[in-house]
């Protein structure tokens, strides 16, 4: 890779780049750029290995046979490859590899195409900055010595992580409470606003420097204020730090004879002169609108609180709404500076963030105990702690799990819960997927029905035996003891056992076993993929979790043959176009699709997959379509109307707050149907189509519109996106009225009472009476709703496609759905080199990985148990 090779081999490598829509410069970072630093990275951060030869002669960038890049770089020079590396040696290895980056950058910039080294660089940084952040800690202290890559190194504290992520779980706690008990208080988390939620930099260092002059003691000045910059802290005006600041910068020690008590008087007095215009150049701490997010998440609300004078109001509020934090809950304490529960209503403040223990102390004690954390900014003088105080920097979370213990699955039931916007794509996944034979496919499907069929056999001998019904004949009541006792095992049920009891199944099924029948069981779901953004999933066909859903089913059948032989019938009733308008085509194509899963699990003659439209108007009458049609087009109109005074796009979460209130008294709706409206349009957020603009990769586009959905004054992001993300909440909030409307009259209609004796599985809301189910286990998270996925242990899981590329997972294409969507995906370190014959790829044709997945994950593939 010399220097006057590389813009001619980067010219024909471009040129022969399969995907011709692909702007050069995205392909050159994506295929040149980001693998080289991804490697630097993860060899450090996850191995402990230094990758110090990454320079001309110690590295190769791998082109395929055809003279296409693969996106993967060969190490050479194994001489310089460190086990524990130090600073020193990590330096020296930081500086090849940015020398690396700059040859290769000057050769694209050798090429032309229109664009300045300027812009070059700008796009490098950019990756640069993508690639070294969530570092773990001891990978930033490596990084962070004399060289190239210091300022790009960024790290969350686990300690930070873990307080932050307890704060947001005692949160979620006593919102479950609140649910079961309306009359608890509101939790909220206090935010101070100075040296807290925010980080006064530019004031501290205009009033260091405005404190920098001559003085007696310092007839020269106290040059290092003048550059503050360059001290290892920054003063700042509270009086509990400023000793502290005086003694670790060493300036007590250089300037003995200066009255440090005047120079903190001349320095405070400038810190808080002319605070109209110099507010405005506060800025938000780093991580505070996500966590504001994610505290409303929860179901709590967040309340900051300062010490400025109200007049101050306009100023604090722009910093916030920068930030992302519109109309924000600001208080301003009184004269005492104490936040009082008079205040502040019926909330219950679960955890107070302060800089100051005084402040802290007072709010906690106001409020009954309230938790205390302490903010101690990076660089800045802070109080003295103890060993018990709990202490964060930003409030920032880490995006993933600490990587060392390889790629896992979220285990988050909604893409709320994920930080989208710091999630990697690795647009490189799909040239490196896994292509299944048939055989392999039998192979997986064969594996995870026996392991189905061995635990429902565990499953139906335990309850045949606990219910003596491998004794003899049985009564009908011991048929429905072990029938519910299987029903409610693990594997199955999700809840509370006390929402389905033995009276329930009895209410519901006792015809059925009294008359020797297969006991009904009633579905409802199994729209289409939700794909349309494809941050859920790449394609609208079922895949592996659908699949792994009818081998539940089948392990469910089996298990209640052995105490109930008649067994189950299912009624899968898909609601594809029951909600919201969806081509025919696309619904008939998964309804289809889904019939030879079902085929393909053995319980095909057992099971009845049909719009849930149709069996209606089998069962409640014909005419029903038109007069449903009717009475939704009535509702949606009523809804509308009523909703009118309410635009989504005007600060869209202090909207859903006003909308949640006004629900409470909508009598024309039954209450759990016009209660959920705020839910459903935050789930529903996340699946309505997204309009792309040509040329823009789609997952690239909906990264950028959801890593702040809510937020429709981001100046970080383009008009477009801001445009885009408005385009995406009036689209929503149309759907909901809709699927509002649709609730109402089905509730009207009756369809719940299709079945007269049936078990109705509830996949969402469990509630009393209710059998809750779940299919694949885990986080909750539907079939539907994610990717089919096997994780590291062989478990079918269904999980969003952008957490799985983030973690390091590939896409694996089965003959069962072709080659244009995914199947499945499995982690990338359970694939190996193909042993087939190699096929040069023709011009044109996507490229071929020639990788298999491993057998022994083959071998394993099951069901959850739990």
């Amino acid at each position: 890779m010399s220097k006057s090779s590389t813009p001619e081999l980067l010219r024909v490598v471009l040129d022969n780049r399969f995907e011709w829509r692909e702007d050069e410069l995205e392909y050159f970072l994506e295929h040149f750029v980001r693998p080289l630093l991804r490697t630097f990275r993860v060899a450090l951060d996850v191995h402990r290995i230094g990758l110090f030869a990454l320079d001309e002669t110690g590295l190769a960038v791998e082109l395929s046979p055809e003279l296409q890049a693969t996106g993967r770089i060969v190490v050479t020079d194994h001489d310089r490859v460190s086990w524990e590396p130090g600073r020193t040696e990590v330096a020296a290895g930081v500086r090849a590899l940015v020398g690396t980056l700059d040859r290769l950058s000057t050769g694209f910039t050798e090429l032309g195409g229109g664009r300045r080294a300027g812009q070059i660089r700008h796009a490098v940084d950019r990756v640069i900055a993508e690639e070294l952040r969530y570092l773990e800690p001891s990978t930033a202290e490596l990084l962070s010595g004399e060289q190239p890559l210091q300022c790009y190194a960024h790290t969350v504290p686990e300690e930070q992580d873990a307080v932050l992520r307890s704060v947001l779980d005692d949160v979620q706690q006593r919102t479950r409470q609140r649910r079961w008990n309306p009359d608890l208080a509101k939790p909220a988390v206090a935010i101070d606003v100075d040296l807290c939620g925010f980080v006064p930099l530019q004031r501290i260092l205009d009033a260091a420097r405005a404190t920098a002059g001559p003085r007696p003691g310092a007839p020269e000045g106290i040059l290092e204020l003048a550059s503050a910059g360059t001290l290892p802290l920054l003063p700042t005006h509270s009086p509990e730090t400023w000793d502290d600041f005086v003694e670790q910068s060493g300036l007590g020690e250089r300037y003995p004879a200066v009255d440090w008590a005047a120079v903190r008087a001349d320095f405070v007095r400038a810190f808080l002169a002319r605070p109209r215009e110099r507010l405005r150049t506060d800025s938000a701490n780093a991580g505070l609108a996500r966590f504001a997010w994610d505290v409303q998440d929860a179901g709590g609300q967040v309340v900051f609180y300062t010490r400025r004078k109200e007049r101050f109001r306009e100023q604090t509020e722009e910093v916030l709404a920068a930030a992302g934090i519109a109309e924000a809950d600001l208080r301003f304490l009184p004269e005492d500076g104490t936040l009082r529960s008079d205040d502040l209503g019926a909330v219950d403040v679960v955890a107070v963030f302060d800089d100051a223990r005084a402040g802290r102390e007072a709010i906690s004690a106001e409020f009954g105990g309230a938790r205390s954390v302490a903010v101690a900014i990076p660089g800045f003088a802070a109080e003295r702690r103890t060993d018990q105080d709990e202490v964060i920097a930003t409030f920032e979370t880490r995006p993933r799990p600490d990587e060392r213990i390889g790629p896992r699955l979220s285990n988050t039931h909604s893409l709320e819960e994920l930080q989208i916007g710091a999630l990697r794509k690795n647009r490189l996944a799909q040239r490196w997927a896994v292509h299944l034979t048939a055989q392999e496919t039998r192979d997986i499907v064969d594996s995870v029905l026996s392991d189905a069929d061995r635990a429902a056999a565990r499953t139906g001998q335990a309850a045949a035996a606990k219910f003596g019904l491998d004794r003899g004949p049985a009564a009908d009541e011991q048929v429905l003891a072990a029938v519910h006792h299987v029903l409610t095992r693990k594997q199955f049920f999700k809840g509370s056992r006390a929402n389905y009891q033995l009276a329930d199944l009895r209410a519901d099924a006792e015809p059925l076993v009294r008359r020797g029948e297969p006991i009904e069981v009633v579905l409802l779901g199994f729209p289409v993929k939700q794909c349309l953004n494809r941050l859920k999933a790449g394609g609208p066909l079922p895949d592996l979790a659908e699949f792994g859903a009818m081998a539940r089913l089948r392990e469910m059948q089996r298990a209640i043959s052995a105490v109930h032989p008649p067994g189950l019938h299912f009624n899968i009733l898909t609601d594809g176009r029951h909600f919201r308008s969806r081509p025919a085509a696309i619904t008939e194509a998964y309804q289809r699709k889904l019939r030879e899963y079902a085929d393909l699990a053995g319980i095909g003659d057992r099971t009845l997959v049909e719009d849930i439209d149709v069996v209606a108007e089998q069962r409640l009458g014909p005419g029903l379509p038109a007069q449903r049609a009717e009475r939704i087009a009535k509702y949606r109109r009523l809804l509308g109307e009523s909703l009118r005074e309410f635009d989504i796009t005007d600060n869209p979460l202090r909207t859903l707050e006003r909308v949640h209130r006004w629900t409470a008294g909508a009598d024309d709706f039954a209450p759990h149907v016009i209660g959920l409206f705020r839910e459903i349009l935050m789930s529903m957020v996340y699946s309505v189509p997204v309009s792309v603009p040509t040329g823009v990769d789609r997952l690239e586009w909906s990264t950028a519109i959801y890593a702040d959905v809510y937020n429709l004054g981001d100046q970080s992001v383009s008009a477009e996106v801001r445009q885009a993300r408005c385009a995406v909440l009036r689209r929503a909030w149309h759907t909901v009225i809709r699927y509002m409307a649709t609730m109402q009259v089905d509730e009207e209609f009756g369809y719940e009472r299709m079945f007269p004796n049936r078990v109705r599985l509830t996949l969402s809301a469990v509630r009393k009476g209710c059998l809750g189910f779940t299919y694949l286990g885990g986080s909750g998270l539907l079939p539907w709703q994610g990717t089919g996925v096997l994780d590291p242990r062989g478990t079918v899981a269904v999980d969003f496609a952008i957490s799985l590329l983030d973690q390091g997972f590939v896409p694996v294409y089965s003959p069962l759905l072709g080659p244009r969507q995914p199947w499945a995906m499995v982690p990338a370190d359970r694939t190996h080199p193909a042993q087939r014959s190699h096929v040069p790829t023709p011009r044109g044709a996507a490229p071929q990985s020639g990788l298999s997945l491993d057998e022994h994950l083959i071998a394993k593939a099951r069901l959850r148990r739990k």
